[in-house]
């Protein structure tokens, strides 16, 4: 635990810039077009992106980070579908 909270503490995070530049595109879009979320999906899809990076050059090719990233990744996907889907036909 004190691991993780050293890398949050001392994350020195460079973010490419074609990524960035590009969720800028993609969040104007679904604003002008009105598709929240679109945007929601893609933000988080970008985030989780970037939070890999961050944890990949943190703490290498520890299996524990990895997995666990990747689980609760998956998982918060998962829900962000499942809730997507049920508020479509309300």
């Amino acid at each position: 635990m004190k691991q993780i909270y050293n890398v949050l503490v001392h994350a020195d995070a460079s973010l490419p810039s074609f990524e960035v530049l590009l969720l800028l595109i993609i969040l104007t879009l679904c604003l002008l077009f009105k598709t929240s979320r679109i945007g929601l999906v893609s933000a988080y899809l970008f985030a989780y992106r970037w939070g890999w990076l961050v944890f990949e050059s943190s703490f290498g090719n520890n299996q524990s980070y990895i997995y666990g990233y990747t689980v609760f990744g998956f998982i918060a996907l998962i829900l962000m579908v499942i809730s997507m889907v049920r508020n479509i036909g309300n």
